[in-house]
């Protein structure tokens, strides 16, 4: 590897992942084995760069060696006050707390945008309360270094992204940092729709804490209310304990062919929790009650592209690989079996079905 990928591969891990690699330390690694996972999938160039560096040089896409990177397991929650809910409104306010609800940050921010007055009516926020406090610009470079490397869950997160990212805007900053930190973030409006849908698909932190029976304190308040997520999400968690279990289905499954059939609503929790960031197979049969095998066939049976992101499923550093394989096998017939003997060892059926599911890719004869 030259001394510019190395530098490159430093620059794109400090951006994306808030750590900031040597040239010593990738050497490191690479004599340890293997060592990167990014978590830049928005920006396609460089995270098309940063697997073709590390494929020719033999380093995988793993996340075994350098402890310092396991930071973006760590779940922090945020939420903001603005001045409304157009396209034009901005953030006026910013909470941030650990999964302990300890506060990590906790700011308003002047504003150029007049609050609306249904925003005022809930939030409680006036201009006169801002006139003293910081710009928006000037506290982002805090808040980005917070966030950065970490899992960031809110409560309608669609929400808080797009303000942030149109605050970002108006300020003239990178909206698309927003995108990058957001990446693979946890909704808790989500996870609660999920066990108790609706018709709209929507609901208020309010409205989920009534239906648990729970009294909310300081509403609309970016750090109270990341608290109070917190404690919805494990008041909901006590609840689902409570629930009568979902009943497993002990259908006899053919060596050759399963015959599992899965409920409708085991499939929507499913691909709900799909959707919501997780796509670790056995974590997901923890969720759902599943084997992980009957996990892995409800998806690659029951799921379209259109309903989950099958890419997710496939191991990053041999997913070129192995649809080239696919594609050049003459004569191919869908069996998974001579693909999988033209692939390296640690080559994993799951990337290999996944890979067929996300590019469509047909067998060329039938048995």
């Amino acid at each position: 590897m030259t001394e510019e990928e190395m530098q490159k591969i430093s620059d794109i891990t400090a951006m994306y992942n808030g750590v900031y690699l040597t040239a010593k330390d990738i050497n490191a690694a690479s004599a340890a084995g293997a060592i990167f996972e990014p978590v830049f999938y928005c920006d396609p160039d460089a995270e098309e760069w940063f697997k073709n560096v590390l494929y020719e040089n033999h380093l995988s896409l793993q996340f075994n060696n350098i402890e310092a990177l396991n930071s973006r397991n760590i779940i922090v929650v945020l939420d903001t006050e603005t001045t409304g809910l157009e396209d034009d409104d901005e953030v006026i306010e910013l909470g941030i707390v650990d999964k302990k609800g300890r506060v990590l940050y906790n700011s308003r921010f002047k504003n150029q945008k007049a609050i609306h007055w249904a925003a005022a009516k809930a939030n409680k926020i006036k201009k006169s309360d801002l006139e003293n406090a910081p710009l928006f610009k000037d506290e982002w470079p805090k808040i980005k270094s917070i966030l950065a490397g970490k899992r960031i869950m809110a409560f309608n997160t669609e929400f808080d992204c797009r303000l942030i990212g149109q605050t970002l805007e108006r300020y003239g900053l990178d909206k698309a940092e927003t995108t990058r930190l957001f990446y693979n973030h946890l909704d808790a409006m989500k996870i609660y729709l999920s066990y108790f849908p609706n018709k709209s698909n929507k609901i208020s932190l309010q409205k989920c804490c009534d239906e648990l029976n729970m009294l909310m304190t300081e509403e609309h308040k970016a750090v109270s209310d990341c608290r109070m997520t917190l404690l919805m999400l494990h008041e909901l968690d006590e609840k689902i304990k409570l629930m009568p279990p979902v009943p497993k289905e002990h259908t006899k499954i053919s060596p050759a062919k399963s015959t599992f059939q899965s409920s409708p609503k085991t499939s929507e929790l499913l691909k709900s929790i799909i959707n919501n960031g997780i796509y670790d197979i056995t974590v997901l049969g923890k969720e759902i009650g599943y084997a992980p095998s009957t996990v892995e066939t409800i998806i690659f049976r029951d799921f379209t592209p259109e309903d989950i992101d099958f890419s997710m499923f496939i191991q990053p550093q041999y997913e070129k690989l192995i649809k080239n394989t696919i594609e050049n096998l003459d004569g191919w017939n869908g069996r998974l079996r001579p693909i999988k003997d033209l692939l390296p060892e640690d080559v994993s059926y799951t990337s290999i079905k996944a890979t067929i599911k996300h590019y469509a890719l047909k067998p060329q004869t039938q048995e």
